[in-house]
């Protein structure tokens, strides 16, 4: 079953927000400065769990789909954190 095109727009979103969370995850394990304060007052587990909930997300429409073959985990430095781990659906 192919994906519509609405539908991988939405799950390119969901990627870009999973990469938002796992920079922010970064940035708190790495003691960032820069972080705005509104990120610091949720505990670490919150940004975790969304991470997590959007992972699972994404899996779920692409196993729907017949798209899901797995992941990849990359580990990149970012502006203000190091070792930020994205994961790559194939």
């Amino acid at each position: 079953m192919k994906i519509s095109k609405k539908l991988s727009v939405f799950i390119e979103n969901l990627k870009e927000r999973e990469i938002h969370y796992v920079s922010i995850i970064a940035r708190t394990e790495n003691g960032c400065v820069n972080l705005p304060s509104w990120f610091t007052d949720k505990p670490l587990s919150y940004y975790e769990g969304a991470r997590d909930l959007n992972r699972s997300v994404i899996e779920e429409l692409l196993m729907d789909y017949n798209q899901y073959n797995g992941w990849n985990e990359r580990v990149v430095d970012g502006e203000h954190a190091k070792n930020i781990t994205i994961r790559h659906y194939y």
